[in-house]
């Protein structure tokens, strides 16, 4: 295994645990990366357009701003001082004001909302602020917690009853923050653990009851023992089985004669094992993100269309001369002392969204700068275009003002996402020349694809002057969509309704943490009720929803230890403007957050680890460095899966590694395969990885990293030029598509493509792809003459019958004769009819045109007098 490295540095804030004399000072959150000097205030927040150029050009752009709360610090002191003087009753008093929500008055920033707020106790991963104070009160003496339940047992009864009578998950969850240390603290937690257990979360109840066998102050034996039972349970179902080893040792440790009752059987505890309902399942490594896919047969790519973009050099790339330092941009210092990414700097190809349209046609979903574009994915017709209406993005090339589009920050917003038949993207990308101002904005859209038309596109919330920039699509849990956002300096999470795109409410994760304007992420990810999300900008945070309450956030560092702190550049004036920096992005390409099992593995932009995080607490559970010195010099920056429990990281070196405990499985070094840094978005598919390279394709064992083939990625016809920049690589439905910043590309494996059919008439279309002309014309004879289509589905098969007899008619002609290419066309006459169709017209025209190649003139006018003659409703 890779020697992992910690990032933690020494606790800054003890927490007291008894009696507290001087709780951490906290809120929405303070500042992390440099706590030695002071906080600021909540009124203090320096955000862009908010201050004057002095203040501004005082803060620290790279800094990690988490805003603090000081009405909760200034509570937090009178319960220290209630508690130090044994005034059990009026701490206890104002701490629950608090929890309840009746302590202070929340704005719509929500800086005091306990709900919203977290603490930290090492400046590293910051918790609820309802669980620390919930951890207040049960580390209290026997007499005050016996004070504390004689107060509010009473309401904790009530929420008991209340949500037991009702099932409701939501008002539960909010009465175990709220009572978690009253007398009725267990039921709620048990309770509560159950239900999400009927829900399918089943790492999320083992979280609760784990949380109530470590913080409950005076758990009976009869709860304990129930509590282990459950979590021994809940482990064999998902098959932890070092978990359920240390859990099944505390089980006997405290009743080792004990026994339990399952389905009237009773079963000892030194038995438990081997009963079914504590049985370890196998499979627990494959969980979380996995796909089980059927790989390519062969490694031979037979290439299908090509679809060329609306602009050929979108970013201006093929220019001679790239002068990165001409912007400028006019505003303040403060602005200007930002950065933006090198135009080179990661180029991950076109997004491409694969999927299924009706009667299980495949399709291929992307956005061609302002336009949304659906292809068919086998013969790369166009199947909808639509330009949402005034949607205008500004183009790239015009290098006198700050860009609006690059290839790297360009990754979120040119996505598009699908929910049932809708799509969302980003519309309107547009800069503002506005120094003082976050420079960026953009607009939602959502597009039916039945309907074929927009449902609504998002707009400014009435009374509001700066627009939100939405980073990436939205993802959808129930009837709202959340969507990571940019506000002035702040990274925020967007909650809107599905249905009308109005925008119900901003959560802000923090300010500040970097100094690139715009910051390319992924979205985030959804496991059971919570949202992860990694800001790519100094902290990576979850949110239980529907309500983007924090669960956690924590805290991350951009270098490894043995790196220096790089200088900062000097902010250099240029006329009347400020010139624009330029970085080039060198740590890991974005990608979105992994689940494997209950553990999230992240792989910060900005970072130099790979990190594996509890999904309910967000504690490290391993992590891997990014470089590597010393003899092995390995460096990493894509990851690649996860596929059967492992992940692949790509850099100097192909590694694989176990996504659950983070072991490195195998490593192959990339140097006498690459040119230098390994370019593009590689994938895996079927037990291999595929990895661009150059307009070529590197295929690798996903079992063992041993090297299969180097392929080509051929143009369609030699007027075409090759796949030379770096590309995207997608596999879908037996198909390998190739994106580059300006067209797409298909291959397939003929067999594969044709076994991937969803229908009969889809297996036709297939075969005309991969040029099975034959094959495909006796297959559509089949299902024309035994009348097994329909509708629309008839109406496409005798047309594309009649097209593939024309050209099996030419073929025919100067292979085998004109006697057998004129049967071609009578045996296609002679089916339609048999199918109860009318003799299409196109059958005279390719009888014209053989006519014509053989000279018969007379047939030729003869067949032409009969076109005439024909119904004009016919030739249509």
């Amino acid at each position: 295994m890779i020697p992992s490295r910690s990032f933690a540095r020494a606790a800054l804030v003890t927490l007291m645990l008894l009696v507290p004399v001087a709780g951490p000072r906290l809120g929405h959150g303070l500042w992390a990366q440099q706590p030695a000097r002071p906080v600021l205030k909540a009124g203090e927040v320096v955000r862009l357009g908010e201050a004057g150029l002095g203040k501004e050009a005082a803060v620290d752009l790279g800094t990690l701003l988490l805003p603090e709360s000081a009405n909760l610090n200034r509570i937090l002191d009178r319960v220290s001082d209630f508690f130090a003087r044994d005034q059990w009753e009026q701490g206890c008093e104002v701490l629950q004001d608090l929890l309840e929500g009746r302590a202070v008055e929340v704005g719509p920033e929500k800086l005091d909302d306990p709900a919203y707020s977290v603490y930290s106790e090492n400046l590293r991963l910051y918790v609820p602020f309802t669980r620390y104070c919930q951890r207040l009160l049960s580390r209290l003496p026997a007499e005050g917690l016996e004070v504390y339940r004689l107060r509010f047992d009473a309401r904790a009864k009530e929420a008991l009853d209340a949500a037991r009578a009702n099932d409701d998950i939501e008002a539960l969850a909010r009465a175990v923050e709220v009572f978690f240390a009253s007398s009725y603290g267990p039921e709620l937690v048990l309770l509560l653990a159950d239900l999400v257990t009927l829900r399918g979360e089943i790492e999320r109840a083992l979280y609760l009851r784990e949380r109530l066998l470590l913080d409950y102050p005076d758990l009976s034996d009869a709860q304990k023992r129930w509590a282990r039972l459950r979590q021994l349970h809940g482990l064999a179902l998902l098959g932890e089985k070092a978990r359920f080893d240390k859990q099944y040792q505390d089980l006997l440790a405290q009743e080792p004669g004990g026994a339990v009752r399952v389905n009237g059987e009773l079963v000892p505890f030194a038995q438990i094992k081997d009963h079914p309902a504590f049985r370890l399942r196998s499979g627990g490594e494959r969980r979380g993100d996995d796909r089980e896919e059927l790989p390519l047969s062969s490694l031979k790519l037979f290439p299908l269309w090509d679809f060329a973009l609306t602009d050929q050099d979108p970013y201006g790339l093929r220019k001679k001369t790239l002068d990165e330092d001409r912007r400028v941009f006019w505003g303040s210092p403060f602005s200007a002392g930002m950065v933006v990414p090198k135009r080179k700097t990661f180029r991950p190809g076109l997004r491409l969204l694969s999927g299924q349209l009706g009667e299980g046609r495949s399709a291929l979903m992307f956005k061609d700068k302002d336009r949304l574009v659906v292809l068919d994915a086998v013969s790369g017709m166009l199947v909808r275009e639509h330009l949402v209406s005034g949607s205008r993005t500004r183009s790239a090339k015009n290098e006198g003002q700050l860009h609006a589009r690059l290839a790297s920050t360009d990754y979120g917003t040119s996505a598009v996402v699908r929910d049932g038949d809708r799509l969302y993207f980003t519309v309107e990308n547009r800069v503002l020349q506005d120094g003082n101002r976050y420079p960026y904005r953009n607009r939602l859209a959502c597009f039916d694809l039945k309907k074929n038309a927009t449902l609504w596109v998002t707009a400014n919330p009435p009374g509001t002057q700066e627009r939100i920039f939405f980073q990436t699509p939205p993802v959808r849990y129930r009837d709202r969509l959340y969507a990571p956002v940019r506000k002035g300096r702040s990274f925020r999470i967007a909650s809107l309704d599905a249905d009308t795109g109005e925008l119900l409410a901003t959560v802000t994760v923090h300010s500040g943490g970097t100094r690139l304007l715009r910051v390319p992420v992924q979205r985030p990810r959804i496991v059971g009720d919570l949202l992860v999300h990694a800001s790519n900008a100094g902290a990576i945070v979850a949110f239980r929803l529907p309500d983007l309450k924090l669960c956690w956030l924590r805290r991350y560092e951009t270098r490894t230890p043995h790196q220096q702190v790089p200088r900062p550049r000097r902010v250099q004036m240029r006329g009347f403007g400020y010139r624009v920096q330029t970085v080039a992005l060198e740590h890991w390409k974005p990608v979105r957050p992994i689940v494997q099992r209950d553990r999230v593995i992240v792989a910060p932009l900005d970072g130099d680890a790979l990190l594996c995080l509890s999904v309910q607490t967000g504690k490290v559970q391993w992590l891997l460095p990014r470089k590597e010195v010393g003899y092995r010099r390995s460096e990493f920056d894509e990851l690649i899966g996860p596929v059967d429990g492992r992940v692949f990281l790509v850099g100097s070196h192909l590694q694989c590694v176990s996504a659950v405990s983070g072991k490195r499985l195998w490593e192959k070094s990339l140097e006498s395969y690459f040119e230098g840094r390994h370019q593009g978005r590689g994938v895996v598919h079927g037990g291999r990885i595929y990895l661009p390279d150059n307009g070529w394709v590197h295929v690798f064992s996903a079992d063992t990293g041993e090297h299969q083939a180097r392929l080509l990625l051929s143009p369609i016809s030699t007027q075409k030029a090759s796949l030379s920049d770096p590309v995207n690589l997608t596999v879908h439905g037996g198909m390998l598509f190739a994106a580059s910043d300006d067209r797409i590309r298909a291959y397939a494996v003929p067999d594969d493509l044709v076994a991937n059919s969803k229908s009969e008439y889809d297996r036709v279309r297939r075969m005309v792809a991969v040029q099975r002309i034959v094959a495909a014309t006796e297959a559509l004879r089949a299902l024309l003459v035994q009348r097994v289509l329909a509708g629309d589905s008839l109406i496409r098969a005798r047309d594309l019958f009649v097209r593939l007899s024309g050209e099996l008619a030419g073929s025919e002609l100067e292979s085998r004769g004109a006697e057998l290419a004129f049967q071609v066309l009578n045996d296609c006459e002679q089916v339609l009819r048999k199918a109860g169709l009318r003799p299409d017209p196109r059958l005279l025209l390719f009888r014209i045109e053989l006519s014509e190649r053989l000279g018969r003139m007379k047939d030729v006018w003869r067949l032409r007098e009969s076109l005439l003659s024909m119904p004009i409703e016919e030739v249509k």
